[in-house]
């Protein structure tokens, strides 16, 4: 016999699986973004700028998804083959960002865009070379904590840091990730970072 969820943990799994949500890749990144344009002072963020930036990190990534509901041909492959799809469209978006970040005359969208291209070769790297999971869910919520403190300041920074730690915990509570795979997810994002700041400084 199955046993039934106690009533206050189905609420527990609700919150922790609203929480996954909101700080899925896509939709954290859109709130970085966001939260630049309308609040920083020292990224020289244009309209145009955050509209690119928002196609190739947040759009591209999440076309996948309905077209995988629509398209019959993608709808058969279920599951596995909208994984697979993603990460193309992932790589497309990332690789996108990068070349626009690379021809901008603003440096910190170049660091932005470079940081987060590498971290898709990081991961990519790890988890389909070495086969070392990392989760990309935990790198795409450590880096606008990141960004944040950068060019935003501490309120924005503590959202960020709430953000990141509910999404730590969604993580392990509904067991989709193991506590190595947040961190090594972390530390692609942190490396990233250091590797673009690099580049940054010496071009």
């Amino acid at each position: 016999m199955n046993e039934k969820k106690h009533p206050q943990s189905k609420i527990t799994e609700q919150i922790a699986e609203i929480i996954r949500i909101v700080t899925v890749p896509p939709v954290i990144t859109a709130v970085l973004l966001t939260v630049i344009l309308l609040f920083s002072t020292n990224f020289d963020f244009k309209l145009i700028d955050f509209l690119v930036l928002l196609v190739c990190l947040s759009i591209i990534p999440v076309c996948v998804y309905p077209l995988c509901r629509t398209v019959p041909s993608l709808k058969k492959k279920g599951r596995n083959g909208e994984r697979r799809l993603a990460f193309v469209f992932n790589i497309i978006g990332y690789a996108a960002c990068f070349v626009f970040g690379a021809f901008s005359s603003n440096n910190s969208i170049t660091l932005l865009a470079t940081t987060y291209f590498i971290s898709v070769i990081i991961l990519t790297v790890l988890n389909k070379l070495l086969h070392i999971r990392a989760s990309g869910h935990a790198a795409s919520s450590f880096m606008p904590c990141v960004f944040s403190v950068i060019y935003v300041g501490a309120a924005a920074f503590s959202a960020f840091i709430i953000l990141f730690i509910g999404s730590v915990w969604s993580s392990l509570y509904l067991k989709r990730h193991r506590l190595t795979d947040i961190i090594a997810g972390v530390l692609s994002a942190a490396v990233s970072f250091g590797i673009a700041f690099i580049i940054k400084i010496i071009f």
